[in-house]
């Protein structure tokens, strides 16, 4: 029993390795996180020669602190929970904004201009776009800028819409440097507590060799 419990904590000692180095990915403090919650049991099995001698038995203290940091989405993808790290939320929840604000302009844009064949597109070469066929460029409001000729007619852009597709891409780049700030708070946080779980992946070494 002792011997399938040990096999699910994995390499306890590389992860505590890898956050003290600061190179820690939020997938990694999952798996510590998943290790910690299985220390209980192990410890229960022990009985009196358990892990006391290291985090009590369980370092729940430490599996609380991670659980508050770290998460699992939907898609089983590792992620920063929401809260710890405020203006990673900030980012995040900016950029959804936009996205949804795109989502919803080319209703707008078919509603306010009559030209019910609108499009708002996006590529990579050319960014975001208002497409209005031939047919009905007369129609094309006065505060959209030409950007694009095509087959069957012009891409616009328009001011707001230039200044969210700069919001969108930026954002991506904004992201990913909060959620390296964030993981390098949580590396410190749990490094503090480096001696704790070093101790502990030792007495579970020596167990696992056994």
């Amino acid at each position: 029993s002792v011997r399938d419990a040990l096999a699910t904590v994995g390499d306890l000692e590389r992860l505590v390795g890898r956050i003290a180095d600061r190179t820690a990915t939020a997938r990694e403090f999952v798996m510590l996180l998943s290790a910690l919650h299985r220390l209980p049991a192990i410890a229960e099995l022990l009985g009196p020669i358990g892990l006391s001698n290291a985090c009590g038995g369980d370092c729940a203290d430490i599996a609380a602190m991670l659980e508050d940091a770290v998460a699992e989405d939907h898609t089983g993808a590792a992620t920063i929970r929401h809260g710890f790290a405020p203006d990673l939320d900030a980012a995040h929840a900016a950029v959804r904004e936009t996205r949804e604000w795109l989502t919803s302009l080319e209703a707008r844009e078919r509603e306010r201009t009559g030209i019910r064949s609108l499009k708002v597109g996006f590529n990579k070469v050319f960014g975001y776009y208002i497409e209005i066929t031939r047919s009905n460029l007369a129609l094309t409001p006065a505060d959209y800028t030409r950007k694009q000729t095509i087959a069957n007619g012009e891409r616009f852009i328009t001011v707001p819409l230039k200044e969210a597709e700069a919001r969108v891409l930026a954002a991506d780049e904004e992201i990913a440097a909060r959620e390296r700030a964030a993981l390098q708070k949580l590396s410190a946080m749990v490094t503090r507590e480096a001696g704790r779980l070093s101790a502990t992946a030792r007495a579970l070494a020596e167990m696992d060799a056994f």
